[in-house]
């Protein structure tokens, strides 16, 4: 490396910080829905076209063996409709112990349910995904406060008083939960913005799909350290060209040569 700085497009994949630079970088753009190529290697994203820019686009997180964004989100979605389904059979499971007078064994606890897990520790950085979920709070909290009145009203005689309270909740709290799950699950997938880094390499144009671009920056080679060191697979190993240190931490900085040459046979 000469002693000059270089600048760096620095970008996150699943919550880590990765640059390659600028030099190779042409724009930056919403990533769009690409066309599979047939036989192509499961980082190989597919061709999109880019204002009638057609180029092939790789996922960067499954270059670099994270779990895609897409497979993420999809997980993510699934889960959330589960919660939907186990609050809908938590309710019907509190009546049904009534009704066969039997112990509730479920959680009464807001924060212990599957959901209440997820809840007190997720936190969206779409501000509208975030107001939507800090709708579920106190509906979710009034359904498990009812599962404890419910459980003392049996534990003192009044069962149908049990019933009935459960009745209300199904029609109120129950169906505001289940709107609230209908309401907000399309939003997961609203807010998922991935960006393409268009770059161009010995005449041909490449994208790499990355989660989100937070800086460009310059980086002295002085403040680059190889990555001798650092256990990690020979394939991955040869497209990292070392770690930059920066005032905003450490960065993992790729070889753009190599990066975007991984492409070439699928340029069109």
């Amino acid at each position: 490396m000469n002693g000059m700085e270089n600048s760096w497009i620095i970008f996150t994949l699943d919550g880590r910080d990765f640059g390659v630079e600028t030099k190779f970088v042409q724009e930056m753009a919403i990533a769009q829905s690409a066309s599979q190529i047939p036989n192509s290697p499961p980082y190989v994203r597919g061709v999109t076209n880019l204002r009638g820019n057609v180029f092939p686009v790789v996922d960067m997180r499954r270059l670099l063996g994270f779990k895609s964004l897409v497979e993420e989100l999809k997980e993510q979605m699934a889960g959330f409709a589960q919660r939907k389904q186990d609050h809908i059979k938590w309710i019907a499971e509190l009546r049904a112990s009534v009704e066969e007078n039997r112990e509730f064994r479920l959680t009464t606890n807001p924060h212990a349910c599957a959901f209440g897990k997820w809840y007190d520790h997720f936190h969206a950085s779409d501000p509208v995904l975030n107001m939507s979920l800090m709708k579920f709070d106190s509906p979710h909290k009034r359904i498990h406060k009812i599962g404890e009145s419910v459980c003392q009203l049996v534990k003192e005689g009044h069962r149908q008083e049990a019933l009935d309270m459960i009745a209300r909740a199904w029609d109120t709290d129950l169906h505001m939960l289940i709107d609230l799950f209908d309401q907000t699950l399309p939003m997961f997938e609203a807010t998922v913005k991935e960006i393409v880094l268009v770059a161009k390499l010995h005449g041909a144009t490449f994208g790499a799909i990355v989660d989100a671009v937070t800086e460009v920056c310059d980086i002295h080679p002085e403040k680059i350290q190889t990555m001798d060191a650092v256990p990690m697979p020979e394939e991955t190993r040869e497209l990292i060209s070392g770690i930059g240190r920066t005032d905003q931490g450490l960065k993992t900085l790729l070889d753009g040569e190599r990066l975007f040459s991984r492409l070439t046979a699928y340029a069109a």
